[in-house]
């Protein structure tokens, strides 16, 4: 009982693995589906800034959109600092987007231009953000699917292994 308790429990470790490198793929997806949002909102509606977060907070894709909730929910302190300020901290803490650092150095990097700029150099930066973003989604789609079946055979075998050295 003890020993199929044991390979059990490493065995949902790696499947825990697995599962963390499909939400951080799908992190990346639904970021890379808001930038195109993004991009309509501000360079085609010419929409506000408070007016494009309070949108895209409401129709992206989770957890994309608890990224903009962030953002919006930060705007009432504007004045006391400034947007690209705002944007950093919600990115810090929007925990649900599994960002490594230089991919949130890079969505923080979006902020210097949002509502800043004319509407070509906006457009220009989002794209930018939207190139770099499909090669980490694409980086953590490979990932997912090359360790995936490593993580559950390694949780497996760990587990059998400890089984037979307790044996």
């Amino acid at each position: 009982m003890g020993a199929a308790l044991l390979v059990g429990g490493c065995t949902a470790c790696g499947l825990l693995g697995v599962a963390r490198l499909r939400r951080r793929a799908h992190a990346l997806e639904t970021l890379l589906r808001a930038f195109s949002l993004l991009r309509g909102e501000i360079c085609d509606r010419l929409a506000p800034m408070p007016e494009v977060l309070n949108r895209l907070s409401r129709e992206c894709e989770y957890p994309a959109n608890a990224l903009y909730r962030n953002v919006y929910d930060r705007l009432p302190r504007l004045g006391d600092a400034g947007f690209p300020e705002l944007w950093r901290e919600a990115v810090a803490v929007t925990q649900e987007l599994m960002l490594t650092p230089n991919e949130s150095a890079e969505l923080c990097e979006l902020s210097s231009t949002l509502g800043r700029y004319n509407v070509d150099e906006q457009r220009d930066a989002i794209e930018r953000a939207q190139r770099r973003f499909e090669e980490f989604a694409r980086a953590a789609s490979d990932a997912r699917d090359r360790d995936g079946k490593l993580f559950s055979a390694l949780g497996i075998a760990v587990g059998a292994i400890v089984v037979i050295l307790l044996i």
